[in-house]
């Protein structure tokens, strides 16, 4: 960090100091015995307003304050109109928004950037300056791209912070991706009808995804669905209020749903597989 010369602001002498304290809006004084002198010996200095003189420290002088003898004084000076003769006083500035002419104090155009009558002309500039590709955070605005899960396409807010958005379009299609692939084994139940399914000679599809409803355990034909419950998990209310408003969606769209719980499955899964073969046969049937 490189070293600077600095003056002191109690005995006028120079000292060394790092360029950051200057910075940082320290390294004023050589040593602490220079601080605690500007901290508590006053010297006189004239009101702004009254000219009379009164007792204030270094510190406070430095920092821009003692500048009135009373709160009285600061008070006067601000209503009496010396502040606006002081600052410059009251100018005809321009509307960059209407275009209408305004009174502003000159300070406030030099430093602050006065540049709007009113608030309403004040939104319209800032809507119109830090808005879109205006805006310092701006990272590109909504981007295409293709759910996923339904082949769906869909806009997305691009983000730094979150690298993996814009692969789903809503979070039901989410979920059932992560029903479909996050799968690492099968339950017991699934096993002992898969392997039924395998011995009868029945095509199937294992996880298969329906639309945007669910991702049912086997898929049988063109409309068969299997699923494999169990009796615990899917009596639980909020569960069991999900699997009718998945059946009947699937039901409503052609679907032919057959549920076993574990219950029946570990009893004897060639019955349940005589279920789904009659319906079959049936089918067969209706179609000759």
């Amino acid at each position: 960090m490189p070293v600077v010369k600095a003056v002191c602001r109690t005995c006028g002498n120079k000292f060394d100091t790092k360029h950051c304290r200057i910075v940082s809006g320290r390294g004023k004084y050589c040593s602490k015995e220079c601080l605690y002198k500007a901290m508590t010996e006053r010297t006189l200095v004239k009101c702004k307003q009254c000219n009379k003189e009164f007792k204030t420290t270094a510190k406070e002088i430095g920092k821009g304050y003692s500048k009135f003898c009373s709160l009285a004084c600061y008070n006067l000076y601000r209503t009496s109109g010396q502040q606006s003769i002081d600052t410059g006083g009251a100018i005809i500035n321009k509307c960059v928004v209407c275009g209408h002419g305004y009174k502003v104090k000159k300070y406030k155009v030099e430093h602050k950037g006065s540049k709007c009558c009113s608030n309403k002309c004040r939104g319209v500039y800032q809507s119109r300056s830090f808005c879109g590709t205006s805006n310092s955070n701006w990272r590109g605005g909504l981007k295409p791209a293709i759910c996923q899960t339904c082949g769906d396409a869909f806009n997305y807010r691009a983000s730094p912070s979150r690298a993996k958005r814009g692969r789903f379009c809503s979070p039901r299609c989410k979920g059932l991706w992560i029903a479909q692939n996050m799968k690492t084994r099968d339950t017991g139940i699934e096993i002992a009808i898969e392997k039924e399914l395998i011995r009868r000679g029945v095509d199937y599809k294992k996880q298969h995804r329906i639309k945007r409803i669910a991702v049912v355990d086997f898929f049988v034909g063109d409309n068969i669905v299997i699923q494999c419950d169990g009796v615990y998990w899917h009596n639980l209310p909020n569960v069991k209020k999900k699997d009718l408003d998945q059946d009947f969606t699937m039901t409503f769209h052609g679907y032919k749903i057959f549920r076993f719980n574990d219950i029946e499955i570990n009893k004897s899964p060639s019955k349940c597989i005589d279920k789904v073969i009659r319906h079959i046969g049936k089918e067969k049937i209706k179609a000759a």
